[in-house]
């Protein structure tokens, strides 16, 4: 399995634990250089690049897993990145209030929504239908939830985080290359989630 994982900090230490080197092709990009050498003793090739521009280069049959390791919205940050390169106008927009996702905290636009209401243990095995920490039913996964928001004047295109390892979450290129067309034939504002099973991360760009 080829891996990405984009951020050598704590989460993207901690995918490559997860991972297991031995058994997976791994890369780690990183555009601090401290950071990566904290990692020299694993099998893994290690990039010293920003890891948005990294991804943006890449082909999509390069990788077969990307895992988010950054303190960003990597699909959102990733899409504006390779639409400006084209030379399209966008531009982020904040996330529109009361939409009707549980659990909600905004910060500087963006909107985090969380099926739980407590803290969660780092190797969560996300389970299919139930929390695993409470027990508690959890029916209609996150993702799906997201999926079904109707906003006027907006597409809305989801991301869905799946499960590598426990506390590891993967996206598939694909899926961001599905996102990319999308965002080339939604002539209006694009609501852009990535989540998994019981939480996400909403960011919107709008077009001129």
């Amino acid at each position: 399995m080829r891996c990405l994982i984009l951020g050598a900090g704590a989460f993207g230490r901690r995918a490559l634990h997860s991972l297991n080197p031995e058994y997976n092709d791994i890369t780690v990009v990183d555009k601090e250089q401290p950071v990566l050498d904290g990692l020299k003793g694993f099998r893994a090739r290690l990039v010293r690049e920003d890891a948005v521009a990294f991804l943006a280069g890449s082909k999509p049959g390069d990788f077969d897993w990307i895992i988010p390791a950054l303190p960003v919205h990597l699909a959102f940050r990733w899409l504006l990145y390779v639409l400006e390169r084209e030379g399209i106008r966008c531009r982020p927009l904040p996330v529109p209030q009361g939409l009707a996702v549980p659990n909600t905290y905004y910060n500087s636009g963006t909107l985090y929504t969380s099926l739980a209401e407590h803290t969660c243990p780092p190797d969560c095995p996300e389970p299919d239908g139930y929390c695993y920490l409470t027990g508690g039913e959890r029916l209609v996964p996150l993702h799906s939830l997201l999926s079904d928001l109707s906003l006027p004047g907006c597409a809305v295109e989801v991301v869905r985080s799946h499960q590598l390892a426990p506390g590891v979450g993967g996206i598939r290129p694909e899926r961001l290359a599905a996102l990319y067309r999308a965002a080339r034939v939604a002539g209006r504002n694009l609501l852009v989630a990535t989540a998994c099973g019981c939480h996400g991360v909403l960011d919107m760009v709008g077009f001129t």
